[in-house]
This record gives C-alpha cells, structure tokens and sequence, in this order.
C-alpha cells in the first residue's frame, strides 16, 4: 500500500497530455531538489546559490539537461520546503516547454538515478492528505476538480476544497471530542459526586449536534449530488406547443452534450458555451397542429451557459380512456414533471382560462407558466405590464419572442435551486453510510439520557425540543453516554479521514490521475 512508500521521493508529469506551451514535471520527497539540481543549470549562480540557503519557497531560472551532449532546454525551477508545499514534503516542480516527450525524458533521466520512482496515481494528494495538509473530503473534490464537466459541478468541487464540508465537520468533532472530555472527566470524580456536565447541559447539546448532522445529511442525500444534470421538463394540454419550443431550444441553446442512450432525441454538439445558433437536431421532436401527436418523451443534454441540463418534451395532458395507450403517456407525463427539478407549463397564447390541475402547480415552486404561440395571441391578450401569474413568459416559436429570456430565467431558476449543493459525487456516496451511523449514535445518546430509568420519559427520535420540566435531578450513566458520543466522534471521523482504513484510501485515491 501506497502509506508504507510514502518516504519515496516520488516523480510524475503533472500537465495534461496534448499540445500546451508549458509542460510541468513534479516531485516530492526528501531526496526532490538533490536529484534536480544534478542536472539543473542556473542563469544566476550566485543568486541559487542564496536560493539553496532559504528555508522559504523559491524559484530559479536556468536549463534544465534533458539528454546527454544535448543543449538544455528552458526551465523554472519551483521549490518549496517541507512543510510549505502541497504534499506537506520537500517538493519541486520543473516547469518546461510543453512537449510531452521532452517531458518524458526528463522522468527518465530522474528516474536513472535510482533515488526517485514513478508516481502512482493520486499519490501527491494521497501524501497531502497524510501530511493533514488536506482532509479526505478534501483530497475528493481535488479529483472533482479535475472531473468536472461544466462550471456547476466545477463551483461544487472548488467550494468543498475551499473547505464546504470539512468546516462544519470540523466544528461537530471539537464539540463532540469536548463534551466526552467532560463526560470521562465526571466519570473520574463519580465518587466526590462531581458532576461536570447537567442533563440539561447535555440535552442541549444533543439537540444541536443533531440539528447540525441533519442538515449536513440534507445536503448529502439530495437527489442531485450524482452526475445526472438537472431535469427541465415541457408539459401541459395536447397542442399546445410543446414539441415546437423542445425543437426551437434544442436549436438556440449552445452546446447540447450528448444524446440520452435509448430513447429518440436530438443529437446535438457544439464546444463553445456562448450564445445562441446552431444547426438544427437531427431528429426533432414532430410538430403536427393535430393534437395528441407525442406519445412518448424525448430528451436532451444541453448546456446554458455552463449549466447542464436534461430538456424532456412531454406526451399532452389530455382525456383518455382506461388502459388506453393515452393512459400510460399521461401516467408517464405526470411522472416526470413530478421528479422534475423544473417545470414549463405550456399553455396557448389564445387560452384565456387555466385547467384547476395548472393553477394548482403554479402554486407549487419549480414551475413556470409559458404561454406559448404569442405571436397568435388577439390584441386583447397583449402582453401585461406586471403578469397575472408569477414566472409568467410569453414566447414564440415562430418569431423567436422570449425563447432568450425563456433561457435566461431556466438557468437563473435551476442555480438558485442548487445554490447550496457544495459536496462532490463522490464523497455523497463514501460518506452517507458513515452520517447515518453518526446520527444512530447521537439518538442513543439521546434515549440514555431521556429513559425511565433516570427518571425522564423516553423521547421520540424525530421531538423537536425538550421540556426543562421533565428533569428530577436523577444522574445518568456517564460511560455509556461517552461511548455512544465516542462512535459518533469516529464515524465522522471516517468522513474527514481522521479515522480511515487502507480500502477507505485505496478506494479514494486509486480514481485519480498520475501526477496529482
């Protein structure tokens, strides 16, 4: 296991593979600027000279000797002492013209010496994170960094480096490691009757760890911390121009992704996240003025400007018969707006009146009401100064009207939604188990302290508050009520890495890269 190599100097290219101006090797070890200075020339001897003495960072310009009788190329060499650097060990980077051979060389020549080896992949976050310069939640969201397939989840990764999870984990686990110092401490003094902690004391604590964990378990749990991008979906009466604004977005919205596998969809590619054109799907939803004429869903990746999103077009909400083929495209219609992260409800510019079924979702938050066709619209339905609905637009397939704030307000409305989403895939799914285990164990905690037998009654697991009242001065058992807290302390543990086992850090850090 990499832990027990973790005193190896290790090397790797650190630039991504493909053409770039600069191309970066680094090490980190003990042995890091030894093995580089052999085979670094300085434009200023004297001034690395000076360099060499300074327990702080530095940089030298020289060249660097790739091959043997061979002019050296360019380089900036980067050094930090231990404990300065990224992995918390002497580290260098050899900054070099971004050519992946002559890159490549340089790995060999340092490889040659016999002082330094290839590193595995993840191993310079892998060194951070047991130096403590990082925590674990840390070490993934630097592979969510470099995972990231739009700014969304590029913001989610940055915020939980920047520490989004670790900080208020690092709170709970003071709390909770000094509430047990008391608990033990009382446990030490039990025959003077000293007691250092009250019941209420006590309750109260435990009401705010929970509270805190709950929140934190939210954050985890909520259904859009995968990779599947945010679902936005057409729905409402048959003809009422639903196909016609899938199709018309498809066509404006910049940078679709990919195709859905399994279903019939556009297939859509642009690289750029700027604004509108592109060429039309190749397989659009159809467009027919007979109602009815959608069955089943189509659906498409795009991008909004570095929002991904997942654009549904929708069977038409119309009458049908039992076990009618219409049926089961309504019962599917209805399933999806319910699952859906946002709602346009499609209604005709003509249609003066809302169905009850549409004013109830208007009601709800997620749903915006889009009068479709505007350009049909009579004059008597001109466009109001203040609308009679709240997230009301009017937009036009034909004219274009409203289909660029149409997606201005899609994408505004989605990033308020998930504002609070600061927590990578992939620390969501490691974590859930561990959360839930530390929340049993404050419960316990909880009912040790709340049962007949010191003289309270049992609390239900979901009471919001507790009453002063109920308390008689009876003591409680100061040992058990440590060991829960303790469980509790370890399984968030587990999610800092403060307590982890070999397989916790295989399965991290074996997702990563070489070179980070």
């Amino acid at each position: 296991m990499l832990t027990s190599l973790a005193d190896d100097t290790i090397a790797a290219a650190a630039s991504p593979t493909g053409e770039s101006m600069e191309g970066i090797v680094r090490l980190s070890g003990s042995l890091s600027l030894e093995c580089v200075i052999k085979r670094f020339i300085p434009l200023s001897r004297r001034q690395f000279d000076l360099s060499l003495q300074s327990a702080l960072p530095w940089t030298s310009e020289g060249r660097f000797e790739v091959w043997p009788d061979a002019r050296p190329a360019p380089c900036i060499l980067y050094y930090w002492p231990p404990g300065c650097g990224f992995t918390g060990q002497e580290g260098v980077e050899l900054h070099l013209p971004g050519c992946r051979p002559l890159l490549e060389h340089v790995l060999s020549r340092l490889r040659a010496s016999g002082e330094v080896r290839l590193a595995e992949p993840g191993e310079f976050t892998l060194r951070a994170f047991l130096s403590g310069r990082i925590d674990l939640t840390q070490a993934e969201a630097v592979l969510g960094v470099i995972d990231a397939v739009d700014g969304r989840a590029l913001d989610t990764a940055l915020a939980q480096l920047a520490g989004g999870i670790a900080s208020p984990l690092r709170a709970m686990r003071e709390s909770l490691l000094e509430m047990v110092a008391h608990l033990e401490a009382g446990i030490d003094f039990a025959e003077e009757g000293i007691t250092f902690v009250s019941p209420e004391a006590l309750t109260d604590f435990l009401f705010r760890m929970r509270e805190q964990l709950d929140r934190l378990r939210e954050r985890l749990t909520s259904r859009h911390l995968g990779d599947r991008p945010p679902s936005v979906v057409l729905f409402g009466l048959p003809n009422a121009g639903k196909s016609s604004l899938y199709n018309a977005l498809c066509n404006t919205l910049r940078g679709a992704l990919r195709d859905r596998p399994g279903v019939s969809a556009p297939s859509l590619s642009a690289p750029s996240l700027s604004a509108p054109s592109l060429s039309a799907p190749s397989s659009p939803a159809i467009v027919s003025a007979t109602p009815g004429t959608t069955r089943d869903y189509l659906e498409s990746e795009l991008d909004l400007n570095g929002v991904r999103i997942l654009l549904i077009d929708t069977a038409g909400m119309g009458r049908y018969f039992p076990a009618s083929p219409d049926q089961t495209a309504v019962d599917r219609t209805w399933s999806l707006a319910e699952q859906a992260d946002l709602r346009l409800l499609c209604v005709d510019a003509e249609r003066q009146a809302l169905e009850p079924w549409e004013t109830r979702l208007l009601e709800e938050t997620g749903t915006l009401l889009i009068r479709t066709k505007s350009d049909l619209r009579p004059v008597h339905a001109a466009t109001p100064e203040k609308p009679p609905h709240r997230n009301e637009m009017w937009v036009s397939t034909l004219t274009g009207e409203g289909l660029e704030s149409l997606s201005i307000q899609i994408r505004a409305a989605l990033l308020e939604t998930f504002r609070t989403t600061d927590i990578v895939p992939a620390t969501a799914v490691r974590c859930t188990d561990s959360l839930e285990y530390a929340g049993e164990s404050l419960h316990a905690a909880w009912m040790l302290l709340h049962t007949e037998g010191t003289g309270n009654r049992p609390v239900p697991h979901d009471e919001s508050r507790y009453d002063e009242s109920r308390y008689d001065g009876s003591q409680y058992d100061e040992s058990l009520l440590a060991a829960e807290l303790r469980r509790a302390l370890d399984a968030l543990g587990e999610v800092v890495g403060a307590v982890y086992t070999e397989d916790i850090l295989d399965r991290v850090f074996s997702r990563f890269c070489i070179g980070k």
